[in-house]
C-alpha cells in the first residue's frame, strides 16, 4: 500500500473561537451594562434541564448584583478583558493564527 503524504496548505488558518460572556470578565467595569450572563448563577448540583432564567425579575436581578456569596462564573471568565495581549501571545505560541471572538453588547449599549 502506498502512503500519500498530506500537508495543510501553507496559508492554512489554525484557529479557535470564544464568546465574550465566557471569557471577558470585567463585568462591572468601564460602563458595561448588565446582561443576563452577569447574574447567571452557577448551580453545580442542578441538572441542566432544570436550569432556567424564567424566574428572573428586575428586583431579583438587582439583588444578585450585590450577592458576593453565590458563584457567577461569567462575571470573571478568564479575564480576557485585562489579559488579552498575553492570552493572544500564548495562542500564537500554540500556532493559532486566527481567533474569532465577540464583544459583549452590554459594553456597546449599556
Amino acid at each position: 500500500m502506498k502512503k500519500t503524504k498530506r500537508e495543510f496548505p501553507e496559508h492554512f488558518l489554525w484557529g479557535g473561537a470564544v464568546a465574550a460572556n465566557q471569557l471577558e470578565g470585567a463585568w462591572n467595569e468601564d460602563g458595561k451594562g448588565l446582561c443576563i450572563a452577569d447574574i447567571n448563577e452557577y448551580k453545580g448540583n442542578l441538572p441542566p434541564e432544570k436550569c432556567s432564567n424564567a424566574e428572573m425579575t428586575a428586583v431579583y436581578a438587582r439583588e444578585l448584583l450585590n450577592d458576593h456569596e453565590k458563584m457567577f462564573p461569567k462575571r470573571y471568565g478568564i479575564d480576557f478583558y485585562h489579559n488579552y495581549p498575553e492570552d493572544i501571545r500564548l495562542l500564537a505560541g500554540l500556532g493559532i493564527n486566527s481567533l474569532r471572538t465577540s464583544i459583549n453588547w452590554a459594553r456597546i449599549y449599556p
